[in-house]
């Protein structure tokens, strides 16, 4: 596994494995001299609100996805995870389902699609899911496939092409530490015109962001300033909104308390 404290400084945004083992914290990462700042890196503060992101996250996909599993019995299931990464969200949204009604998932196809220009997170997740699919493991007797699509969200086709292939499916878009966080306000209105033009009407977006600048502890953004050369958007709930409702999305939920960070789902406005 690549480490977590990255050398290339041109790295403008943080990548799934490395996002991946934050999430893992330090028991998890492995023994040994070499790891050593690795799990010093993820006791961190800043390791740790990524970790509640992630929980967070799942919780707000498995919240909003679940009533219409239960609703859509015939439908199949098709996560979209835009910068997804190792798709830890969208894995963990399944298991939060299973826990709930392990029946809303039998007898239904489930896919996750992973848009990401990166290669490592996406293999490592494939690997998850065939592991999670073997005797024993969570996902084992159900139907789940895992596909990975490069993407470059400043080019929207292949979105587009993905959720008019599966408008029949029950859709659930998700971005945690990516689209929201590192794209330009004209990317992102991109992403959302594209996502409601080609989908069907019950589609879901799920997504985190970084709180407003002026509302957000100054020794947090003090920290990212000095830990990184990520750059990063600080869009706030109200910058969503401002971005949001002229193409036709409302904020639909919220989960608050992460000092850093905001996780939100938005539906079509009726």
């Amino acid at each position: 596994m690549a480490e977590l404290i990255e050398s290339d400084n041109e790295v403008s945004f943080a990548t799934g494995i490395s996002t991946l083992m934050m999430k893992l914290g330090p028991i998890l990462i492995g023994k040994g001299r070499r790891r050593f700042w690795d799990r010093m890196v993820t006791k961190g503060f800043g390791s740790l609100m990524i970790r509640m992101r992630a929980r967070d996250m799942s919780i707000c996909q498995a919240v909003s996805i679940i009533p219409l599993l239960a609703k859509s019995k015939e439908k199949n299931l098709c996560f979209i995870n835009i910068a997804g990464g190792s798709a830890s969200d969208s894995i963990n949204a399944l298991f939060l389902i299973l826990q709930k009604d392990p029946a809303l998932l039998k007898n239904r196809k489930v896919e996750i699609n992973v848009l990401d220009i990166n290669t490592g997170g996406p293999a490592f997740a494939e690997r998850c899911i065939t592991a999670l699919k073997e005797p024993g493991g969570k996902f084992k007797g159900l139907d789940i496939t895992f596909r990975h699509i490069p993407y470059d969200w400043n080019d929207t086709q292949k979105l587009a092409e993905l959720l008019s292939e599966r408008k029949e499916w029950l859709q659930l878009c998700a971005s945690e530490g990516g689209l929201f966080e590192y794209c330009s306000d004209e990317v992102i209105i991109r992403n959302l015109k594209t996502i409601y033009d080609c989908s069907n009407e019950d589609v879901i977006i799920a997504g985190t962001l970084l709180h407003d600048i002026s509302t957000i502890d100054a020794g947090i953004v003090a920290a990212l300033k000095i830990s990184s050369n990520i750059k990063i958007k600080f869009l706030g709930v109200n910058g969503l909104k401002r971005i949001a409702e002229p193409v036709h999305w409302k904020v639909s939920s919220t989960i608050e308390g992460n000092p850093r960070y905001l996780v939100f789902a938005l539906k079509k406005k009726e």
